[in-house]
């Protein structure tokens, strides 16, 4: 299988020469031991996984890299942990993806987004619950938003992915980081006094991402038209007081707490809303999986602000499965 590194001029062979423990990863992967090839890669990187990978070996890599003369220097390295650390998940998940296709007789399928398909050594997200049942190969990456995946560097990652796997259904997941992600705060100025929306903002932040799935899933329909299509709302999150993502925002917004949830309810709601006007555009070739309540209310069932926990995420691949099951009959 190529390799399925995540940046445009670095492998995990470069990585793995930098440090040792990838390499021992990759070769437990080679052998087949997944298992305990996720167990020390998760033992090593979780920590970093959970500090939104702002940290982790991409220093140390530096550090050596800053010894050599220029022209001996691997191009690309700054700022790219975050991705690196997923591109060494996804060299995992997708060995084992080979491994599954031997035993599992299910439909195959490629899965492309963001945080909910791809969270690294953390939880048992949704594209690792999808992978009990499916063989299901990931090119996911976390905080990736839908102009992400459209790149063109992104695409041919995604089309190549298609022809390697021959797989019969293309997941795509995202519009979360752009809902609640670096404009939220301006959804939540100059609102209106009811829903405490700046409903022009939000119409602006849904019209870039529909606008943005239709490009992708044109270029995937267009490169295989027998091709199903899912793509998925998202259960509306519980804001907390001080967290990073929605809370803090809130906070600092001066919203009144007990404004939080119903405005991240509708917030998804309204999203929920234009992913289903866009899967009528393709008829039966592009389902919307509605994952609002999924975690049926309940906080416990989520790992923090914005992500379920991996029973969640279980929750939710049941609910994908049920989808995936009447779009094939």
């Amino acid at each position: 299988m190529a390799n399925t590194a995540v940046t445009d001029t670095i492998t995990l062979e470069d990585y793995a020469s930098f440090d040792p423990i990838i390499q021992q990863i990759m070769d437990m992967v080679r052998d087949a031991d997944f298992d305990a090839a996720n167990s020390l890669a998760r033992q090593t990187y979780e920590v970093v996984a959970r500090r939104a990978f702002r940290l982790g070996f991409l220093d140390q890599i530096e550090a050596k890299q800053s010894k050599k003369p220029v022209g001996e220097r691997v191009e690309g390295l700054k700022g790219v942990s975050f991705r690196a650390i997923s591109g060494l998940d996804n060299y995992i998940r997708n060995q084992r993806y080979e491994a599954a296709c031997k035993t599992l007789t299910t439909p195959k399928i490629v899965v492309q987004g963001d945080s909910w398909v791809s969270f690294p050594f953390v939880i048992q997200d949704l594209g690792r619950q999808l992978a009990q049942h499916f063989p299901t190969f990931c090119i996911g990456c976390p905080g990736d938003d839908v102009s992400d995946m459209g790149q063109p560097e992104k695409l041919d990652e995604l089309l190549w992915s298609l022809d390697y796997t021959q797989a019969d259904i293309l997941i795509l997941s995202g519009g979360g980081n752009e809902m609640i992600g670096d404009d939220f705060p301006k959804v939540l100025e100059n609102t209106d006094a009811a829903s405490g929306i700046n409903q022009a903002q939000l119409n602006r932040k849904k019209t870039e991402v529909i606008t943005g799935f239709r490009h992708i899933i044109d270029a995937a329909l267009a490169h295989n038209p027998r091709l199903k299509i899912f793509i998925h709302s998202y259960d509306k999150p519980h804001p907390q007081k001080g967290e990073a993502w929605l809370g803090q925002v809130l906070e600092d917004a001066q919203v009144c707490p007990t404004k939080w949830q119903p405005i991240c309810a509708e917030i998804i709601d309204q999203f929920d809303q234009s992913l289903l006007d866009l899967s009528a555009e393709y008829g039966g070739q592009l389902q919307r999986v509605d994952l609002r309540g999924i975690s049926q209310n309940s906080v416990p069932t989520w790992h923090d602000e914005i992500h379920l926990s991996s029973d969640g995420y279980r929750q939710a691949a049941q609910a994908f499965r049920r989808s995936i099951q009447q779009a094939l009959l």
